[in-house]
């Protein structure tokens, strides 16, 4: 359906004007975002060619294709948010009724999915920028105030788990996804997100797999990032969104009272 132009570099989508950069070697590789080359918002007619998308979650898959291998993981798994994205992996990791240190200047749902799971923050005033890791051997880094490429190069053992809030850096509104290495996470957490569904069965043929939450990306949600994803506003890098000099301290809240220590 596409006129390229010039194989290498840019090809322009049927019934439009625009242009865009293909990566070199095809389009299973990356493009070098720091080129100067023009990519304006391809609109759903146009992604569905890019895609080659056949079926409405293929929307998701592709998503979480593209967001974990421009943050160098294997897989990515799109939830409706990064807060529950940390309820489910606690769950994974099965992990009760612990002492989890995480910041005292962080977003109140981190602290409040550590309760609801059974478990017990621990404050801890330390300095972050963009992301952190969950204290003693914990393998969750809450990286929703970060986005840009291979940022898990130092992590691959670890679960990173991303934002596309409103105000977050890919900012589809609402939305998150757990990046991992984990192939058996990944079968895990496919039902456990689709409130024990399977998406590639009739809900009246299907047999539940687990009991599950409901917590699954939409794929209109999932087009509307791969629009973001491939317009100007995510490149290589991408400045940071959050530190710890952006939110207040969480030991002032009346209501972890009984979770900061009097030490």
């Amino acid at each position: 359906m596409g006129v390229i132009i010039d194989r290498m570099e840019v090809v322009v989508l049927p019934n439009s004007s625009m242009w865009y950069y293909i990566p070199n070697n095809g389009m299973d590789a990356k493009p070098n975002r720091n080129d100067n080359v023009a990519m304006e918002v391809m609109d759903r007619e146009e992604l569905e060619w890019y895609h080659n998308i056949q079926d409405p979650w293929d929307w998701v898959t592709v998503f979480e294709n593209t967001v974990s291998d421009y943050c160098g993981y294997k897989y990515g798994v799109a939830v409706d948010s990064n807060s529950n994205a940390i309820r489910l992996m606690l769950e994974y990791l099965k992990i009760k009724d612990q002492h989890i240190v995480i910041p005292a200047r962080t977003y109140v749902s981190v602290p409040n999915q550590i309760i609801l799971s059974g478990n017990h923050p621990l404050f801890e005033d330390y300095k972050w920028n963009g992301f952190y890791q969950f204290g003693g051997d914990i393998p969750i880094i809450d990286a929703a105030t970060a986005f840009y490429e291979d940022m898990g190069k130092d992590h691959q053992d670890k679960f990173m788990i991303l934002s596309f809030h409103k105000k977050k850096i890919l900012n589809i509104g609402k939305g998150g996804m757990i990046l991992t290495n984990d192939e058996k996470f990944v079968e895990w957490a496919r039902p456990m997100i689709y409130d024990g569904r399977h998406k590639d069965k009739l809900y009246k043929e299907d047999e539940f797999e687990c009991i599950g939450w409901h917590m699954y990306m939409t794929p209109e949600d999932a087009m509307r990032g791969l629009r973001i994803f491939h317009s100007p506003r995510i490149q290589s890098w991408n400045k940071h969104c959050g530190s710890s000099k952006v939110y207040g301290d969480l030991r002032k809240q009346k209501i972890y009272e009984k979770y900061v220590s009097t030490e």
